[in-house]
């Protein structure tokens, strides 16, 4: 009886992120030169309810880790779309458009949200949502303690 359900799972295990640190290193380019100094960055899209989900944990992560910049960039035209996103984010998370929209979908692989670890010239490292589990939120908060 429980051998189907061991073989579903080790093909399609559920909380895949929490099991493993599957981050993509993605290189710098003067198309991504945006995303610059040591920072976390969210990349996301207007109205994504995934994302503005995502901001209450990066605020625990903050919470924890003050010194950790975080910053959400919006891959969208219209400023009005980043209200959404700032009401819930305070002052404690930046959020702005993106200034190469194309490019920022491009780094998250058209997944949103996507995390990516900024740090100076050092390749972008990059989590989707899925991947984002505790093993990517600790290398994080290690990267900034």
């Amino acid at each position: 009886f429980i051998i189907p359900f061991g073989i579903y799972f080790s093909i399609s295990p559920i909380y895949e992120g929490d099991f493993s640190n599957n981050s993509i290193e993605v290189s710098r380019s003067d198309a991504n030169a945006e995303l610059n100094g040591k920072k976390l960055v969210v990349i996301t899209i207007p109205g994504c309810p995934f994302c503005l989900e995502a901001i209450d944990q990066l605020l625990v992560m903050k919470g924890r880790v003050p010194k950790i910049e975080i910053e959400y960039i919006v891959c969208g035209s219209d400023s009005t779309s980043l209200d959404w996103y700032k009401e819930k984010a305070g002052s404690e998370i930046a959020v702005k458009l993106a200034a190469n929209k194309e490019e920022m979908a491009k780094i998250a692989q058209h997944a949103f949200p996507t995390f990516v670890l900024v740090d100076n010239n050092h390749p972008l490292k990059t989590w989707p949502n899925d991947s984002f589990g505790v093993f990517a939120k600790d290398e994080i908060e290690l990267e900034f303690n």
